[in-house]
């Protein structure tokens, strides 16, 4: 008897152990869509995209979804006489990052037009004038 009285104690202290300390918390994972999308340079159509910095063209990506866009994909933008691509980095919600592209020799042939293309977005036209 007193065997089985031990062993009911023992299980009544397991069981307040467990209700007095509450269990630890995770964070939730955060929910919604990163959404990126190509702006064009302020003032220029919608359709340009031409943003130089030298001899490099600035493509500007603007994540306007609630999570962060993880960077695992590539941009790759199609100048015509060669290709160019790039590992997207992270961009936080609200905020956006420039992405620098070489432009090849005989691009401006007089104008240099592009295809911009990430992640599985239909390719974006763009064009500088030369």
């Amino acid at each position: 008897m007193k065997m089985i009285l031990t062993l009911l104690a023992l299980s009544s202290s397991i069981i307040l152990a467990g209700c007095e300390k509450a269990p630890e918390t995770v964070e939730n994972a955060p929910t919604g869509n990163a959404v990126v999308g190509i702006v064009p340079p302020r003032g220029a159509p919608r359709t340009s995209y031409c943003q130089l910095n030298g001899n490099e063209l600035v493509l500007t990506f603007f994540n306007s979804g609630q999570i962060p866009a993880q960077g695992t994909v590539n941009v790759t933008v199609d100048f015509g006489v060669s290709n160019a691509s790039l590992p997207m980095p992270v961009i936080q919600p609200g905020t956006s990052v420039d992405m620098n592209f070489s432009i090849p020799n005989g691009c401006f042939s007089p104008d240099c037009s592009f295809n911009i293309k990430w992640s599985n977005q239909p390719p974006v036209s763009g064009r500088c004038i030369g």
